[in-house]
C-alpha cells in the first residue's frame, strides 16, 4: 500500500517596507547648452569640476557644452552655426554668449 502525501506551496513572511525609507540621491544629468542632448555624471565629478575652475556647479551647469559642440567652438564657429551642422533646432541659453566664456568651464584646460 502507498500513500499519498499532500505538498503544501511554500511561503514565506515578508516584511513589511516601512515608509521612512532613506531618500535617494538623483543621479545629476548634464545637458549640453547648445545641443539639448543630455548624460549622466555624478556628483563627486561636477564638484571637483567646479573646484577646479573656481565656480560654482550652478555655474558649470549654466554654460555646459558636450565635446563635440567644443570642439567645433574650438574651431571658432558660433554657436547658431554648430547647431545648422550638427541639424539640432534646440533653442540655446548659449546663443549670445561668446566662445572663449563657454570654453572657459568646458573642456581641459591647462593647469599653471
Amino acid at each position: 500500500m502507498s500513500t499519498a502525501t499532500e505538498t503544501m506551496p511554500k511561503t514565506r513572511s515578508v516584511k513589511a517596507s516601512t515608509p521612512e525609507k532613506a531618500k535617494k540621491e538623483t543621479t545629476p544629468k548634464l545637458v549640453c547648452n547648445v545641443t539639448g542632448v543630455a548624460r549622466y555624471t555624478n556628483a563627486t565629478y561636477l564638484a571637483n569640476k567646479a573646484k577646479a575652475r573656481n565656480t560654482s556647479v550652478p555655474a558649470l551647469l549654466a554654460t555646459y557644452v558636450s565635446r563635440p559642440v567644443a570642439k567645433l567652438l574650438r574651431e571658432g564657429k558660433a554657436v547658431a552655426e554648430i547647431q545648422g551642422i550638427l541639424g539640432v533646432t534646440y533653442n540655446s541659453p548659449l546663443a549670445d554668449t561668446s566662445a572663449e566664456d563657454i570654453l572657459r568651464l568646458n573642456g581641459k584646460q591647462k593647469r599653471s
